[in-house]
């Protein structure tokens, strides 16, 4: 593996008290930009065009980065071919920069690490604390680019700055549609702390996605979208309608326990990942009874109180679903023989709209 590609994971999955993300952007950019005897040098100009930055960004975080030791000013020459423009140049203090960085418990693949190279390499439209944000996503992101394995709490230590700001970015990334989907993360008794789901537009990127066949994922039924069906129902009937109503139930579970739509979506994807995760692994087949699916699914679900009539309930219907996601898998395969069930992994476009990849 390329030595570069370690020296840019060690640095963005690290906390360097004292650099923001953007001097560390600036710091991988210096990295990869190194002669191999650790020198630096490259006009003003030259690296606002280069790596996205404003002067006064740039003139930031040199700053920083001097403060720290991690660069050491070479002596001052002027390049005659610049017309008088000053050329920075810097010897780049691996020792110092190793003793700095924090030892990281992500181990990265190596389809991680060219990823990481490759976004690192391009040149991109996002200024550098989101193209930061973007490595930090894409290194911990699986085949289809979704990355359900962070905090934010993680991520703004990373980031060196506060989880309010990685959230901001977190929207913006969203509204430029380098992040096509977001699920926020939730803190509910039923599941307990759950982190944010991201699925990254690769191709925006500049990142190919490993081969495979995409398929529609039109299995339907999810719990989002039972409730807001049932929302209508509420308007419609009397309060005092059955409780046994699945429109009732619904009311319940949402008005009465408080279940925002970020739950329900929180509950819809574990499930999903869950059913996925058991065909990949051959433990699931047309032949699987009812009970097999209950006990895996209060494994994962393991707060649900089923004791409880509406959580009961939502079990039930947790079960029914998963039983109509793997027969919907297996039907694609039937009709698409050539179709690997070793490795399927799931794509957010919208809430609406899901796929199925199947990796060869």
């Amino acid at each position: 593996m390329d030595l570069n590609s370690l020296i840019y994971a060690k640095i963005v999955y690290s906390r360097i008290k004292g650099l923001s993300a953007e001097s560390k952007m600036l710091l991988i950019f210096m990295c990869r930009d190194m002669s191999p005897t650790q020198n630096y040098s490259k006009r003003l100009i030259d690296m606002v065009e280069d790596y996205g930055f404003s002067r006064t960004q740039i003139v930031k975080s040199k700053k920083q980065l001097l403060d720290l030791g991690v660069i050491v000013p070479n002596v001052k020459t002027d390049d005659k071919r610049s017309r008088g423009r000053q050329v920075s140049s810097y010897q780049i203090e691996q020792q110092v920069l190793d003793s700095l960085i924090e030892k990281s418990s992500v181990e990265l693949s190596s389809l991680a690490l060219s990823r990481i190279r490759k976004l690192i390499r391009s040149k991109s439209i996002l200024a550098p604390g989101y193209r930061m944000l973007a490595t930090i996503l894409v290194g911990v992101s699986n085949g289809v680019g979704a990355v359900d394995n962070v905090g934010v709490v993680e991520i703004a230590h990373w980031m060196g700055c506060t989880e309010k700001r990685v959230q901001s970015m977190v929207k913006k990334l969203k509204q430029m549609e380098t992040i096509k989907h977001y699920i926020p993360g939730v803190c509910h008794h039923y599941l307990g702390k759950c982190k944010a789901v991201y699925f990254l537009d690769l191709q925006t990127l500049g990142i190919k996605r490993p081969q495979g066949t995409e398929i529609l994922f039109s299995e339907g039924g999810s719990i989002a979208s039972l409730v807001d069906v049932d929302r209508e129902y509420h308007r419609n009937n009397k309060p005092k309608s059955d409780r046994r109503t699945l429109g009732r139930f619904a009311y319940y579970v949402v008005l009465e326990q408080q279940l925002t739509h970020s739950l329900l979506r929180q509950i819809d994807y574990k499930l999903e990942v869950l059913v996925l995760g058991l065909i990949n692994c051959k433990k699931i087949s047309k032949e699987t009874c009812i009970e097999d699916y209950r006990n895996a699914i209060t494994t994962v679900f393991e707060r649900l109180d089923i004791t409880n009539e509406y959580q009961r309930q939502l079990l039930e219907f947790m079960v029914k679903r998963a039983i109509r996601i793997c027969h919907f898998v297996l039907r694609q395969q039937d009709a698409i023989t050539e179709l690997s069930l070793d490795n399927i992994e799931l794509s957010y476009k919208s809430p609406m709209e899901r796929f199925l990849v199947f990796f060869d």
